[in-house]
């Protein structure tokens, strides 16, 4: 069992989620203000799930919330072939474990 954490795009809104996932499956969602959240996160996990499938694994730069601690600072992670190589953003240590756990699946 693992815990994400995500934004949720089912509205503008923008709620931050907590999510449950059980092999690759999305069990709990919490953290949303509407029905919207648990098809946002079934969404979003199917759309990195697909990511990773692709060869040459995904390069580029993401703005994630770290999950290392309950302040969820943000971060910029610059990945290359599926491997995180910069981090920025304000945060603690625990920010590039936290991108590595949430990027490099």
């Amino acid at each position: 069992m693992e815990i994400r954490r995500m934004d949720c795009k089912g509205c503008s809104n923008g709620c931050p989620l907590t999510v449950t996932v059980e092999q690759q499956e999305v069990v709990d969602v919490t953290g949303n203000c509407c029905h919207r959240g648990i098809a946002s996160a079934k969404a979003q996990l199917k759309s990195v799930q697909q990511q990773w499938q692709q060869p040459g694994r995904y390069s580029g730069r993401r703005n994630i919330f770290c999950s290392g601690c309950s302040n969820r600072c943000l971060l910029t992670v610059t990945v290359l072939d599926g491997v995180v190589h910069s981090l920025t953003g304000e945060g603690c240590r625990r920010g590039i474990i936290s991108a590595r756990k949430q990027l490099e699946k």
